[in-house]
């Protein structure tokens, strides 16, 4: 069985559900000092959850611009252990 293991000092903020464009820089801006923890943005796409409901990959929805920079930061962090 694969053991996850992330740093501790390692997180991030995934903003969900922006829309319209400004609602992410206002978002953005209440974080203040925290801004630079967001690892990536989302847009409302209500096509996404239907994806996600019925098991259809999200990049038929154009999605995978918005996700692959998330996942790619996120790998960066997190390392697997196979070995147990």
């Amino acid at each position: 069985m694969a053991m996850l293991r992330i740093r501790r000092d390692s997180y991030g903020f995934v903003l969900n559900k922006t829309a319209p464009e400004d609602m992410a820089a206002g978002v953005m801006d209440l974080l203040g000092k925290l801004r630079d923890r967001v690892v990536g943005s989302l847009p409302y796409d209500p096509s996404l959850a239907e994806a996600a409901l019925s098991g259809r990959p999200i990049d038929e929805h154009g999605a995978t611009e918005h996700v692959e920079p998330i996942v790619q930061r996120l790998e960066k962090v997190v390392s697997v252990d196979e070995d147990r």
